[in-house]
């Protein structure tokens, strides 16, 4: 959710164009995931889609007048489209009769089904048979019916997983941020109202749910996401970058006679990926070059479409690496060009990495940080998302004392956010019911830059969390130092109920809102970093230095008002 939350939704149709205009085709992302399920089902998986068959007619759901009217391929076809059209892995309810919502869901997808002509007939049965049918049957069909739609979802998990995750997600390449396990590759952001829709929910439902951000399975590691989504925040550069690259690939002989043989839609997967894993300035390289070598061989033959596991297209393959590498030779322009753009997006992509582990700490659900994340996690497909840790490096940095400024001027290193994930994990456990019980509250924004705000805040008894982060601030900032951004007057509205003092957990000052604003002033809650993690306190009564005199040693021509004051009272001045 993190993922389409930094994603600039607005600009949804530039890179459409864009895409469009590399390709030469405007692609729809939902007919191609279509194709794609529907030929993996049909040339791959025609065996299970029998068995699923077999036990539909063995339960008898429908009798064998209906099953011989309607005919056994249509209906087997219209099994097959529902696999086809599910939009989700699979849905989890078995009990029938359904629930309204699950009933809607499936509804939906019979609807989608009936469209095709042939099939209405077979559609309608099953329709009858899931919808209307177990209202008035009794435990033993329904039971029955469970059994056939449990199988009927474990079997759509696996055809999702092979038609989209292994073959559209290296096939439409519009914004490979999106092409990722637990995200889909039409998806292109949603707004901040969206999110926190999707938090209440999650807190009301599955308070519990793990918040991943990184797995064993990654296609593209979690802060190459976060470094790349600041591409939708920049699509006028982005294009640039694009047409300055294609003038550099013509200016080299040896890049310009491979271009010639490379296809417009790797060659755009080629160009995300570099910008997206190439290791920030001054640090390890890493094997990059292996590792690329490693990730175009794998996105060409889980496309099916130059090359295949089947049948390998080694020459092409071949080609397509050694065009990738010259790409980073540093003689070449094209890797300055890659640079300079680099240099363009890195702080914003690392801003938008730390948000993004705040919001995993402190959102509804339990944080998992997959091994070796807990440093930048620029990795590809597997195996590289599944190289060895260096524990060692990360159990010297975690000893190491530093200031805020010391880790934001190393931050290309990654200490930066380890530091980040050990506060995170310690403060998570000093306030477990706040985070795990706590309301999710969403708080409004005013101001200026109020639409390049997220704020929130989790609320367990009378304890206050208040959490707030920048949304493509690579839009508005024009800074040198992203540190250095001014929010002008853009504040947080809290709710009046809420005390307006407060623990900074980033910089562990404690602080006061300002008493010249109402609310509380974004500048004053980011401080040093760009992110906002307070604790609100009640603020104690201060007593300032001063003597303490009986009220009746007042001198007699000072004018006071005092209103009910007892002869013990005193006053502090």
């Amino acid at each position: 959710m993190t993922n389409n939350l930094f994603t600039n939704q607005t600009n949804r149709g530039k890179f459409d164009e864009i895409y469009k205009e590399i390709t030469g085709k405007n692609l729809d992302p939902k007919i191609l995931i279509n194709e794609k399920k529907e030929t993996f089902l049909f040339q791959y998986m025609q065996g299970e889609l029998n068995n699923l068959f077999d036990l539909f007619t063995d339960l008898e759901l429908l009798s064998t007048e209906e099953i011989d009217r309607v005919t056994p391929e249509k209906l087997k076809r219209a099994i097959a489209e529902l696999l086809i059209q599910m939009p989700v892995y699979r849905y989890y309810n078995y009990n029938f009769p359904l629930p309204d919502n699950d009933s809607e869901n499936l509804k939906a997808l019979l609807d989608i089904a009936a469209n095709q002509e042939d099939l209405k007939e077979a559609t309608l049965a099953l329709k009858r048979m899931f919808l209307l049918v177990p209202l008035h049957s009794d435990a033993e069909y329904n039971g029955k019916l469970s059994k056939f739609y449990q199988r009927l979802m474990q079997f759509s998990g696996p055809l999702m997983a092979k038609g989209v995750e292994d073959t559209v997600m290296f096939t439409y390449n519009r914004f490979v941020g999106h092409s990722e396990v637990g995200d889909a590759p039409d998806a292109f952001g949603f707004s901040v109202t969206e999110f926190h829709q999707k938090m209440v929910d999650r807190q009301l439902h599955w308070p519990l749910s793990l918040n991943g951000s990184s797995t064993h399975d990654t296609k593209k590691g979690e802060d190459f996401r976060a470094r790349i989504n600041v591409l939708t925040d920049l699509p006028q550069v982005w294009q640039v970058a694009i047409q300055d690259f294609n003038s550099a690939i013509k200016n080299s002989e040896k890049l310009s006679e491979i271009f010639k043989s490379i296809h417009n839609n790797d060659f755009y997967l080629i160009f995300q990926t570099i910008l997206g894993a190439i290791p920030y300035p001054g640090e390890d390289a890493d094997e990059f070059d292996n590792r690329l070598v490693q990730f175009i061989e794998k996105a060409l033959r889980e496309a099916k479409k130059r090359s295949d596991w089947a049948e390998p297209n080694e020459e092409y393959e071949k080609l397509l690496q050694d065009f990738a590498l010259q790409l980073i030779d540093e003689n070449e322009e094209s890797f300055a060009i890659i640079s300079k753009l680099l240099n363009r997006i890195a702080d914003f992509g690392i801003l938008n990495s730390l948000a993004q582990l705040v919001l995993k700490f402190v959102c509804p659900g339990i944080p998992d940080v997959y091994q070796g994340t807990e440093l930048w996690d620029l990795s590809l497909v597997d195996p590289d998302n599944r190289r060895p840790v260096d524990y060692e490096k990360r159990s010297q940095f975690i000893q190491e004392e530093s200031s805020l400024k010391e880790l934001w001027s190393s931050r290309y290193s990654g200490k930066i956010k380890l530091w980040l994930t050990k506060k995170l994990i310690n403060f998570r456990k000093e306030n477990q019911d706040v985070f795990t019980q706590g309301d999710y509250i969403p708080l409004k924004v005013e101001g200026t830059y109020h639409d390049n705000i997220l704020a929130f805040a989790r609320k367990y008894k009378q304890r206050y969390v208040v959490i707030a982060v920048p949304l493509g601030l690579a839009t508005i900032s024009q800074a040198e130092e992203i540190a250095n951004f001014n929010w002008l007057d853009t504040q947080i509205i809290l709710p009046k109920e809420f005390p307006t003092s407060w623990r900074n957990i980033i910089t562990e000052k404690d602080e006061v809102k300002d008493i010249l604003n109402e609310n509380i002033l974004v500048n004053q809650l980011f401080g040093e970093l760009q992110i906002g993690l307070i604790e609100l306190k009640n603020k104690p009564i201060e007593r300032s230095a001063g003597i303490l005199m009986h009220i009746t040693s007042l001198p007699s021509k000072t004018e006071l008002v005092i209103l009910d004051l007892k002869p013990i009272d005193l006053l502090i001045f």
